[in-house]
């Protein structure tokens, strides 16, 4: 359980918030008995300094409720992942635990650049879809939102570094070429947030709800990213979610990602965070889906909000590939596209339901 001090999600005239948003999650829902729940977290930390490496510090964990109320963890693992950020992105140590023996074959690899088929690789079968595939999955997308802790901080990069910046827009809504933030960059202003100050980071977990994995406080000046990706059958909901529910539906998921950062001159703040709902077949096939972008750094963001509704009718099981994939371009966005992805886990949460 995170030993942070609690402090409320805020947002107001001096922390302001883009049209189409809704602010940052104050609390996580109840976990439901009969349920289960993944959360998982990276924090991005700098311990030798902004021109220091990069280290990325993985955790997470399935919890099964049972009917009594009482947790029981399924699956729980951890991630440390040194890589050179100054340079190519290049990782010079990787552990996991549990142990991975073809970890090994992912040092000396970008962090970027084909790691997640190359982390497939190593996982083998039978960590597909598991926590450790999930924190894994995550070392390219927190290497990138890293680079948020120091534009916050003023730090720049060094261009006798070697490391070409690539001035690419189109890539999702809010980097659209006619959009705020390219034109921005373009205006030679991209030193900083748009808004320099964002709105507070809400605690997620309650002291009296034992559905997170723990957590160490977030130090100053770095990032964490969490995820809460909860699993529930239709049969467990409650009566309003059976009743708004699509004919067929077995299962209802109910996703989050919050991307913060702890200021040292101010506090916890939220970079960017997004929800997602979906209900879910027996035989896998998403029913229905919807996103709530809760925080985003650019007034375009909000656009991709219609691209969950893509993946009805697909496979869950099929997300990870298929998201990845085909959704791309500037009807779509990174952040919420990862949180789709995380519902290609699914099927391993449903047999972990019913075993």
């Amino acid at each position: 359980m995170t030993v942070q001090t609690r402090q409320e999600a805020t947002a107001g005239p001096d922390r302001p918030l883009w049209p189409g948003t809704q602010g940052p999650t104050s609390r996580s829902p109840a976990r439901v008995p009969g349920s289960v729940r993944r959360t998982t977290s990276i924090d991005m930390l700098r311990p030798d300094g902004p021109d220091g490496a990069l280290h990325l510090v993985g955790r997470g964990h399935d919890l099964l409720t049972g009917p009594d109320g009482g947790p029981r963890v399924l699956d729980t693992a951890g991630l440390f992942v040194a890589l050179d950020y100054t340079g190519a992105r290049l990782i010079h140590e990787l552990r996991t635990d549990p142990a991975l023996p073809a970890a090994a074959d992912l040092v000396g690899r970008s962090a970027l650049s084909k790691f997640r088929p190359a982390a497939r690789a190593a996982l083998g079968d039978g960590h597909l879809g598991s926590v450790l595939a999930q924190l894994l999955d995550d070392v390219p997308v927190a290497t990138i939102v890293s680079a948020a802790a120091l534009a916050r901080l003023g730090v720049h990069r060094d261009p006798a570094s070697g490391v070409q910046r690539t001035a690419r827009t189109d890539i999702c809504a809010g980097w659209q070429a006619d959009g705020a933030l390219a034109r921005r960059r373009a205006a030679g202003a991209e030193k900083g947030p748009m808004r320099e100050r964002g709105p507070l980071a809400g605690d997620l977990v309650s002291a009296d709800e034992p559905g997170w994995h723990p957590m160490p406080s977030l130090e100053p000046a770095a990032m964490r990213r969490v995820r809460r990706l909860d699993l529930v059958p239709i049969g467990a909901a409650g009566p309003a979610a059976r009743a708004a529910a699509p004919a067929g539906a077995a299962f209802l998921a109910d996703g989050l990602v919050r991307d913060s950062f702890h200021d040292p001159r101010d506090a916890e703040v939220v970079v960017h965070e997004f929800t997602v709902r979906a209900a879910v077949a027996a035989d896998g096939t998403v029913l229905d889906a919807s996103a709530g972008i809760g925080v985003v750094p650019g007034p375009q963001c909000p656009q991709a909000r219609p691209s969950a509704a893509r993946i009805v009718g697909r496979q869950a099981g099929e997300l990870r590939d298929g998201v990845a994939r085909e959704f791309v371009g500037i009807t779509t966005c990174t952040h919420l596209n990862d949180t789709l992805r995380t519902l290609g886990d699914l099927p391993r949460l449903v047999a972990a339901l019913t075993a």
